[in-house]
């Protein structure tokens, strides 16, 4: 429960920060958006290392999560995620630091 609580606010603030980057074209956007991707992969680590959750239990959780909030403006960031935890879970492993992750998916 607690994992869904979590991984919906960071789908929430990623969601509102790609809404509201859409429309302002400023640095101080980009620092939001790249600090709301390192706050995501800093709790997929987080579920990685403590509770050992494999690819598809994060998978699942994210779509499972997408249904609960719903809507149209999650669609797009929930498919970057999902189509993207792969690699995240991969460079987590290989101990790349979040802002390196955020890079390699350029928001940051």
């Amino acid at each position: 429960m607690y994992s869904k609580v979590l991984l919906a606010f960071f789908i929430t603030f990623l969601s509102l920060n790609l809404v509201y980057n859409h429309y302002s074209n400023t640095n101080n956007n980009n620092t939001k958006q790249c600090q709301v991707c390192i706050d995501s992969v800093n709790f997929l680590t987080f579920e990685i290392k403590h509770y050992n959750k494999t690819i598809i239990d994060l998978t699942e959780l994210t779509k499972d999560l997408c249904e609960d909030i719903g809507g149209k403006m999650v669609v797009l960031e929930c498919d970057y995620i999902i189509n993207n935890i792969e690699n995240i879970i991969k460079w987590i492993g290989d101990g790349s630091t979040p802002l390196w992750i955020c890079q390699k998916l350029s928001l940051c």
